[in-house]
């Protein structure tokens, strides 16, 4: 009886092809999808012991970065564009009325407004997903809404410094609220100045339904 032959050893196997993974890792060069094949092919090489699959790891890190770089190089040559300019607008007005509503949730549980919008998200780690940065100016700003709680805590200012990055100019964006709305929230926009050549409903948008 013939003995079985002897399997070779682990390191004379024939190794599998490193075409596979290298196309993946070509791919990340592919606009918008690349960033995920990329981060496929990286994750894949690391793991894999497939010929050149260092070599796939480096495509594809430089394709995933590649296409990172043209999100952000897009996002910056449009920023300032009209249709940009006026997403952003509609944008931070749906915002602030979410925030006005987000701040009477937090008075009928703690009896009083917040002492600043960071409460409404959670301090120190964020609990809620909830938009208190003003976008307005640029989606690389980073400061919050323009909120103002009265003395008396039982009413507050809130509105958006809008394009010019100035509170108290023209273009200071608020919070679109119907008139039953309003009247039941504590949002209390301050009167306009007798010598603002601003006519009052300038001051505000247009209401909205609730």
């Amino acid at each position: 009886m013939t003995a079985p032959r002897p399997s070779p050893p682990p390191e004379s196997r024939q190794r599998e092809s490193a075409w596979p993974l290298l196309v993946v890792a070509g791919s990340a060069f592919l606009p918008i999808i690349g960033f995920f094949l990329g981060a496929v092919a990286v994750s894949w090489g690391l793991l894999s012991d497939r010929p050149r699959a260092r070599l796939a790891v480096g495509l594809g890190f430089a394709g995933a970065l590649a296409n990172l770089a043209l999100v952000f190089i897009a996002a910056w040559s449009t920023h300032d564009s009209p249709a940009m300019r006026q997403a952003r607008e509609e944008t931070t007005v749906t915002d602030l009325t979410k925030v006005v509503l987000a701040l009477e949730d937090y008075r009928r549980e703690q009896y009083r407004y917040p002492a600043t919008l960071r409460a409404l998200i959670g301090q120190p780690v964020p609990t809620r997903l909830l938009g208190i940065h003003d976008l307005a100016a640029g989606l690389f700003q980073t400061r919050l809404y323009q909120y103002h709680p009265a003395p008396s805590g039982q009413s507050y200012d809130l509105f958006s410094v809008g394009l010019d990055g100035r509170p108290g100019t023209a273009d200071d964006l608020r919070p679109a609220l119907s008139d039953s709305l309003s009247r039941s929230t504590g949002y209390r926009p301050p009167a306009p100045a007798l010598n603002d050549p601003r006519p009052p409903d300038s001051l505000k948008p247009t209401a909205r339904g609730p």
